[in-house]
């Protein structure tokens, strides 16, 4: 038996008038509004529940309406049609800085975001303390927020929005944010929410966060709702959808085979780890990979290819064709690949994706069968925004001898 009803979406569309960049006169502005010209839609006929006790997901590429959808449920933004239904207190945490005030420190900040969420003044400063120490800024709290870190501002945000009793909690890409002892915190946090019957919206571009907190989630393509189902089927449909364009090409391009015909019964990365737990690796360690294929009916020259994808979807790396059964016309039964690959990622996380391929005499009509994904980490000491882990030597020299003392000194 499923638990109330917390979030309810009903034919929810919403819109924005476009900024066509030259100065328009009022007049024609509410003309404008009233025609629903100049407009871009974002969010078209949205219809889903969202259960009580339930961590939900929202996932899809960049622009498709995430973090909008969120602000509908906030009530930030008002929907242009539909109903948007939200059972018991919410709390958003949904743009890193939002409801902060930049000049004043972490303390203040926390009493004026309690206080909007629905905490009492008394009870926004008695929890203060377990606040800022839950987001380790202990060191910080005579520091303004307007200079903290982007990381730091989310570590805030998601500590108030978690000591505030709500019914539902919207989160938008918080996962991202933090190292990753903090980002367990928050997992925590979120199963404690679950087990206390609160009710959880999660929208991450990260797919072991979707696999491994989320109950249902729901995919978001073309700004409407492409499929809700299993967190797994969900995120295993978000890596086919947001990588398909990119590395089909690469890969030979062929249409989609039926699903029923292969299976890829195992897929992972052969290094110690724990059960259910996304594994995580440190920079320059190969990348020892099986996966163990099932042909169900005879394929012609059937082959697999390994695709390391980034996590928004990029090709990284695409294999060569290894063929199944090397020499035979059709192939049938169970194989086993193995594979060593190089490891030059930075530090952040990654997606590798193993697809089968049946080769058609026909040119560029090659079957290409649903693939089965994994998620990892890699961890190791480059800087944000690096995506390769190379070795450099960089120097800094100076003709002014009286600079280089001035530095050497300092």
């Amino acid at each position: 038996m499923r638990a109330p009803v917390s979030i309810q979406l009903d034919h929810v569309w919403k819109s924005f008038a476009t900024n066509r960049g030259t100065w328009v006169p009022m007049r024609e502005r509410f003309r404008e509004l009233r025609a629903k010209g100049d407009r871009v839609t974002v969010l078209e006929d949205i219809s889903a529940e969202v259960y009580g006790g339930e961590v939900f997901g929202v996932v899809g590429s960049n622009g498709a309406g995430k973090s909008t959808l969120l602000k509908l449920i906030a009530g930030i933004y008002r929907a242009d049609e539909g109903r948007i239904r939200v059972a018991g207190r919410l709390a958003p945490l949904i743009e890193l800085g939002v409801g902060f005030r930049p000049d004043l420190p972490a303390p203040e900040n926390i009493l004026l975001n309690g206080v909007m969420i629905g905490l009492s003044p008394a009870e926004a400063k008695r929890r203060t303390d377990e606040i800022i120490e839950f987001a380790e800024l202990q060191d910080f709290t005579d520091l303004k927020l307007k200079n903290f870190s982007s990381g730091m501002r989310g570590r805030l945000g998601f500590s108030v929005m978690s000591h505030v009793d709500a019914d539902v909690m919207l989160i938008d890409e918080i996962l991202a944010v933090g190292d990753k002892s903090f980002r367990d915190k928050c997992s925590d946090v979120i199963a404690d929410m679950k087990t206390r019957g609160r009710t959880v919206v999660l929208v991450s571009h990260e797919m072991g966060s979707i696999n491994r907190l989320c109950d249902r989630a729901m995919l978001i393509k073309d700004h409407r709702v492409a499929h809700i189902g299993a967190s797994e089927e969900v995120a295993n449909r978000y890596v086919a959808v947001n990588s398909e364009r990119s590395f089909a090409a690469q890969a030979g391009g062929g249409t989609e085979g039926n699903p029923e015909d292969v299976a890829i019964t195992e897929f992972r990365l052969d290094r110690p780890g724990g059960d259910g737990e996304e594994p995580r690796l440190p920079s320059r360690e190969l990348l020892e990979i099986v996966a163990k294929v099932e042909l169900r009916r005879p394929l012609r020259e059937p082959y697999a290819r390994l695709i390391l994808i980034d996590a928004g979807g990029r090709p990284l790396f695409i294999s060569p064709p290894q063929y199944l059964k090397p020499g035979a016309e059709f192939a049938t039964g169970e194989f086993e690949i193995s594979a060593s690959i190089e490891n030059r990622l930075a530090s952040g996380r990654y997606a590798m994706v193993c697809r089968v391929t049946e080769t058609v005499p026909d040119p560029g009509e090659d079957l290409r069968f649903p693939g089965r994904w994994l998620t990892f980490g890699v961890d190791g000491p480059d800087q944000p925004g690096s995506i390769m882990s190379i070795d450099a030597d960089v120097s800094v020299s100076s003709s002014d001898p009286d600079a280089a003392e001035s530095v050497a000194l300092r």
